[in-house]
Formats: structure tokens, sequence, C-alpha cells
């Protein structure tokens, strides 16, 4: 097999040898580089990892999903946005919602005069 001539192969073992040790090298200087930065660049850097991880992405999905369910007109909880108009707001701002919806949104509101259903 091909595979195992790579495998006992000096010339194979000696290349694989080399590059291990190159990345080790190139990795090290990254981390010293990475260590010599000022500090809000690396707090910014920190910042950026946890924005675009799939942790953030759950916790946005967990709130609004929340904030949602609170402001239903069926659930008994106390409402802080019955009309959704600050969620609206803070998902333009956020960009987590496209500004024609937004439009939508508010433009309902202004039809039903501020007015919720009530059943």
């Amino acid at each position: 097999m091909p595979d195992d001539q790579h495998a006992t192969n000096p010339g194979t073992q000696f290349m694989t040898g080399v590059m291990q040790r190159n990345i080790r090298t190139v990795l090290g200087r990254r981390e010293a580089e990475d260590r010599k930065q000022p500090l809000q660049l690396r707090v910014a850097d920190a910042i950026t990892r946890f924005t675009g991880s799939m942790k953030f992405v759950y916790i946005h999905l967990g709130l609004f999903a929340g904030w949602i369910v609170v402001n239903l007109p069926f659930v008994p909880l106390s409402k802080f946005d019955p009309t959704y108009v600050v969620l609206a707001m803070f998902g333009i701002s956020r960009g987590h919602l496209p500004f024609n919806l937004c439009a939508h949104l508010a433009e309902s509101h202004g039809r039903t005069g501020g007015q919720t259903r009530r059943s």
C-alpha cells in the first residue's frame, strides 16, 4: 500500500518532522506576538471572538424569545413592551432586525393608535 511506503520512507519521516517543527515555531511566534499586543487590542479580540460565537447567538435567541413571550397579550405577566416597539428599536440598533420589518411594526402600531388587542 502507498501509505505504508510513506510511513517507512525515511525521507517522508524527515519532512514530517521538519513540518511539525516549523508549525510549532510559527505558533510560538504568533502566541508571543499576541502577548505583546496592547490591552485594548486583546480585549477587542476577546469581544470579537465572543460576539462571533454560537453561544452569543443562543443568548440573544433566548433573550428575544423571552421578551416576546412576556409581552404576549394572553401571558399573565406585567408587560414592559406590549407593542414591541422597544424590541424593534433594539433590533435595529443591534442589526438583528431588518429596517423594513421594523417600519412595518411601527406602521401597524400607528394604525391601531397604540392600542393592543385584549381578549
